[in-house]
């Protein structure tokens, strides 16, 4: 039987309560590029501030509100991506969707993204794992043309 305490983990929690990057405010004034995350489903939505230069992410900051699993998530993309550039962070993401969403080994997995495994129990939760993560693939994607 499935139980839905496995789903929340204490990092999942941490990062719910405590989010790492995340600002009240959803003044434009002096941020980054916005890129909106929104879930019409369940009213899940962030606005996440990309922060580059010369083809590196600084920092991402992000606004908004959402579920314990995607507000974490999101808060946990913001710490995994700050000095990547847009290739390594594009392969850190799709790495993370192919851990959660597949039964793949994949090993190059940073530790803290291992509790959202058990979000493959929920498929209904899917896009709250994955709710940040697809904007900003597809703002990376579009700017890397």
């Amino acid at each position: 039987m499935i139980k839905m305490k496995d789903l929340y983990h204490p990092i999942i929690i941490k990062h719910s309560k405590s989010p790492s990057n995340f600002i009240r405010t959803k003044s434009s004034e002096n941020r980054g590029v916005a890129v909106e995350a929104y879930n019409p489903l369940c009213g899940d939505e962030f606005t996440l501030y990309v922060y580059a230069h010369a083809g590196q992410i600084d920092k991402i900051e992000f606004s908004g509100y959402g579920c314990a699993v995607s507000k974490s998530m999101t808060s946990i993309l913001t710490e995994s991506l700050a000095g990547k550039d847009a290739q390594q962070a594009l392969s850190l993401m799709r790495e993370v969707k192919r851990y959660l969403m597949t039964d793949e080994l994949v090993t190059d997995v940073p530790q803290l993204f291992e509790p959202f495994k058990e979000v493959r129990k929920y498929p209904e939760r899917m896009t709250c794992a994955t709710l940040s993560m697809d904007a900003l693939i597809e703002y990376l994607e579009s700017t890397n043309q």
